[in-house]
């Protein structure tokens, strides 16, 4: 019994571990820590976020999708994984499915400024500028004074091409 406390705490640490690296960004440390996770095979969604997030780091986008879905099948509420995805997605150039899962955070969140800017930006480069022009400016009303809303409105004025 006291080896399955000890396994439980040091995979504990090291998902905060993980998560600590990630904030500082320290990403070969975040790497090596990510890929001793992944070789557990965990099915902790709070961890397959992380290391999805190390995926999309490393560029390997497929990996990082297959993770921050299976970290949705986990617990169908974890956001953070339906941004990794998205980005995953976006990266991919599969803007409209990317569009699909912004859209799914704003449903829950629809005061979520990021979401909406995520959202615009992904429907820009999917060349559906009416409705990017919508999103941005949904999220540069959220965000009046922030660095989200700066963006927005400087997105606004380059799809209305004002310089």
């Amino acid at each position: 019994m006291g080896l399955i406390l000890v396994s439980t705490n040091n995979l504990d640490f090291k998902i905060k571990r993980l998560e600590a690296l990630l904030e500082k960004g320290d990403f070969n440390g975040a790497v090596a820590v990510s890929g001793d996770l992944e070789e557990k095979g965990l099915e902790d969604s709070k961890a397959l976020t992380l290391m999805a997030e190390v995926k999309v780091i490393e560029g390997d986008y497929d990996r990082a999708g297959a993770l921050a879905r299976k970290a949705i099948d986990n617990n169908s509420l974890n956001i953070v994984a339906r941004y990794v995805l998205a980005c995953s997605l976006r990266k991919k150039r599969k803007l409209l499915e990317a569009a699909d899962i912004y859209k799914q955070i704003i449903n829950w969140k629809p005061d979520d400024p990021v979401a909406h800017l995520y959202l615009a930006d992904a429907l820009s480069d999917a060349g559906q500028n009416e409705e990017a022009l919508s999103a941005y400016l949904r999220a540069a009303r959220l965000d009046k004074q922030g660095d989200v809303g700066k963006l927005a409105r400087e997105s606004i004025l380059r799809l209305r091409g004002v310089k």
